[in-house]
C-alpha cells in the first residue's frame, strides 16, 4: 500500500513540478528506499542512478544532496551483490564529505560506516575493523558510549570480530550495548531482541552454555511476550534454548523444550 501511495505521488509530483524539481527527486529517492526494502532492487537502482545523474548535473558532484543520493545507490548495489561498484561510490562520497566537512562530521562517520559494512560483504574483515574502531571511538567523543549511532557502531564492530574468530572482544562489545538498550529501550524491544540473539550466538561459540541457556531463556519470554508462542522467532529461539540445554546435560528440559516447538 504504501508503495502504490509512493508511485502516485511521484508520478503527480513529475506530472506538476517536472523531472528535476527537488520535491520529484525527494520523491523518487524514497519510493526507492522502500522499493529496497521489498527487495525490488533493480526498480530501485533504476530510480537511484537517475536521481544521482541529475543532483550531479544541477546540484555538483559534492552537494550534500548528491552525496546522499550516491550513498542510497550504493546501498542498492551492496544488496545486488555489486560489491566493488558500491565500494568505489562509498570512497568517493567518504572522501567528498571528509574535504568538505571534516574527518568527524556525523555524515562523514555515517559515510564510514556504510563503507565498513560493504568491506564486510566482501570479507575484507581486518579493514571493516579498523574503519569501524575509528568511527566507534569518534562517536563515542562526540555523542557519548549510548547514543544510537554508537551503539549501532558497536554492533557492527563486535559481528566483524566474531567473524574474525576475536570472540572475547564481540562479548564484551556486546554485553554492553546489550545492558545500553535494555535501560534505553527496555528489554522486549526489536533492536534488544536481536542484540541479544548476537551476544547468545557468542557466548555458545565460546562453549559457555549456562551462559548461552540464560541468554535464551530471556530470549523466550521475550519473544512470547513480543511476538506469541508460534511465532517462527519464538520457535527458534526455543530451539536454540534446547541446544543450550542439551549442551549441558539438562535431558528431561531439552526435551520438554523440543516437544513444544
Amino acid at each position: 500500500q504504501a508503495l502504490d501511495a509512493f508511485r502516485q505521488s511521484v508520478e503527480i509530483r513529475v506530472r506538476l513540478l517536472g523531472e528535476e524539481h527537488p520535491d520529484s527527486l525527494a520523491g523518487k529517492s524514497g519510493m526507492a528506499r522502500l522499493l529496497r526494502q521489498v527487495d525490488k532492487l533493480d526498480e530501485a537502482r533504476f530510480l537511484e542512478e537517475d536521481v544521482v545523474d541529475v543532483r550531479c548535473r544541477v546540484l555538483g558532484d559534492e552537494h550534500p544532496d548528491t552525496l546522499a543520493a550516491k550513498a542510497c545507490l550504493a546501498q542498492t548495489l551492496m544488496q545486488q551483490g555489486e560489491l566493488a561498484a558500491a565500494l568505489l561510490l562509498q570512497d568517493a562520497v567518504l572522501a567528498s564529505h571528509a574535504r568538505v566537512l571534516g574527518p568527524e562530521h556525523p555524515l562523514t562517520l555515517g559515510a564510514m560506516d556504510g563503507r565498513a559494512t560493504t568491506l564486510l560483504h566482501m570479507g575484507r574483515l581486518e579493514q571493516a575493523r579498523q574503519v569501524l574502531a575509528m568511527v566507534v571511538a569518534a562517536r563515542e567523543r562526540l555523542f557519548g558510549a549510548e547514543h544510537g549511532d554508537t551503539l549501532r557502531s558497536k554492533l557492527a564492530l563486535a559481528q566483524a570480530l566474531g567473524r574474525m574468530g576475536e570472540l572475547d572482544g564481540a562479548r564484551h562489545l556486546l554485553g554492553a550495548v546489550l545492558q545500553a538498550q535494555q535501560r534505553r529501550l527496555g528489554g522486549d524491544h526489536a533492536a534488544t531482541l536481536a542484540t541479544r540473539d548476537l551476544l547468545a550466538d557468542i557466548v555458545a561459540g565460546q562453549g559457555d552454555w549456562a551462559g548461552a541457556r540464560q541468554l535464551h531463556e530471556d530470549q523466550v519470554a521475550a519473544r512470547e511476550r513480543t511476538r506469541g508462542l508460534d511465532h517462527p522467532e519464538t520457535l527458534m529461539s526455543q530451539r536454540k534454548l534446547a541446544e543450550a540445554l542439551l549442551r549441558r546435560g539438562e535431558l528431561d528440559a531439552a526435551r520438554s523444550v523440543q516437544e513444544q516447538v
